[in-house]
C-alpha cells in the first residue's frame, strides 16, 4: 500500500512537471506569434500609413497653429519630413520588389492620400520656417512624381 501511494505521488509529480514544461513551453513560443508576424505590412502599407501620419501632423498643426510654439512646430514638420523620405523610401523598394504587385487602384488611393498631406501643406506653409517648409515641399513633389511614375 505504502509503495502504492508513492507510485502515485511520483506520478502526480510527473504529470504536473511535464504540464509546467508544456506551459512554459507554448508560452515561449508564442511571444513570436503576432498578428504582425503571421500578416506582415507590405511596403505599399507603410507607405500609406506613414503618409497618413503626416496627413494627421499637418491637419493638427493647422487648427492649432496659433498654439504651437516655432520649436513645437519644427518638431513636427522634421518629423514629416521623415516619415514622407521613409514613405519614398518604402515606395522604392515596393517599385522594385517583384513579389509585391499593387493594384492601380491601391496606387491611386496613394496619391490622393499623398495629395491631400499637399493641401494640409499649403495650409500651414506661412507659418513655418523657410527652410523647413521648403524641404517639406519638395519631399511632397518628390513622392508625387514617384507615385505618378508607378501609374
Amino acid at each position: 500500500m505504502k509503495d502504492y501511494l508513492e507510485s502515485k505521488k511520483r506520478a502526480s509529480i510527473y504529470l504536473l512537471s511535464f504540464i509546467f514544461i508544456t506551459i512554459g513551453t507554448v508560452s515561449a513560443q508564442s511571444d513570436h506569434v503576432s498578428f504582425d508576424s503571421l500578416f506582415p505590412k507590405t511596403w505599399y502599407t507603410k507607405a500609406t500609413e506613414s503618409c497618413s501620419q503626416v496627413w494627421g501632423a499637418l491637419e493638427d498643426l493647422a487648427c492649432c497653429s496659433s498654439k504651437i510654439s516655432q520649436t513645437e512646430k519644427s518638431i513636427i514638420v522634421d518629423a514629416a519630413i521623415g516619415r514622407l523620405v521613409f514613405a519614398q523610401f518604402c515606395l522604392d523598394l515596393l517599385l522594385d520588389a517583384k513579389e509585391q504587385i499593387v493594384s492601380g487602384d491601391d496606387m491611386m488611393y496613394l496619391a490622393r492620400v499623398v495629395a491631400v498631406v499637399e493641401e494640409r501643406y499649403m495650409k500651414v506653409v506661412d507659418s513655418l520656417e523657410t527652410d523647413r517648409a521648403y524641404c517639406l515641399r519638395r519631399v511632397i513633389d518628390e513622392l508625387k512624381k514617384k507615385i505618378q511614375g508607378s501609374l
